[in-house]
């Protein structure tokens, strides 16, 4: 998983001969604040696996994608989208009924992607909630013997329960910090993957980020 996200960081700032540590197969918390370039890196990381993987992709989302993220020519290829199949859960109970499900799908997903757990664990939730979803997506991959990648937007005060539950259980992390300190400066953030890579990258000029 942690590969799998290295490579779609190479690509979307273009430093593909980037030779990072071997990031070990852990799933993976990706997180950042809004606009941060988060659903363009889950895609990239989905049309991936949909290539190279030994089944399909499933994509959660609490909503529908308005537009498909920046992902170079392999957007545009039929035969490839054809192998993500994207689920937009509408509730948290919802999205815990398709995660127990997924095991019957075939054939079985060679990655899950969930963008937008925050969206999720709205400020009813507490820390049973964020384990229980944690778990649940942790012991579905190990059953499914397939990737997992998690995205979310930290709680702005930095102390909610559900989402100390989340991190507790997702103990590889990439995040993104923005530099937006002067007008020049917005949309640049750092990309910080320790010990796999750090680096900075704008996203002004990237399309479909």
């Amino acid at each position: 998983m942690a590969d799998l996200l290295v490579r779609a960081v190479r690509i979307m700032v273009g430093s593909e001969d980037l030779e990072p540590s071997d990031p070990p197969d852990n799933p993976v918390l990706l997180l950042g604040p809004h606009g941060s370039g988060k659903s363009s890196l889950l895609f990239r990381a989905a049309l991936m696996a949909a290539e190279e993987g030994t089944g399909p992709v499933v994509f959660l989302s609490r909503e529908p994608l308005q537009r498909l993220p920046g992902g170079g020519e392999k957007t545009r290829d039929p035969q490839l989208l054809k192998r993500i199949r994207f689920l937009y859960p509408s509730s948290l109970k919802e999205l815990l009924r398709l995660i127990s499900s997924i095991h019957l799908s075939s054939p079985s997903p060679s990655l899950i992607v969930l963008d937008g757990l925050e969206r999720y664990l709205i400020h009813t939730c507490d820390a049973a909630d964020g384990a229980l979803v944690s778990g649940l997506l942790l012991d579905s991959a190990a059953q499914l013997h397939c990737s997992l990648i998690v995205s979310a937007v930290l709680p702005s005060d930095g102390a909610d329960g559900a989402f100390l539950a989340v991190e507790r259980y997702f103990p590889t992390q990439c995040q993104l910090f923005s530099e937006g300190t002067t007008e020049q400066e917005k949309g640049t953030y750092t990309i910080h993957f320790p010990p796999y890579l750090t680096l900075s990258v704008s996203l002004n000029n990237k399309p479909g980020v």
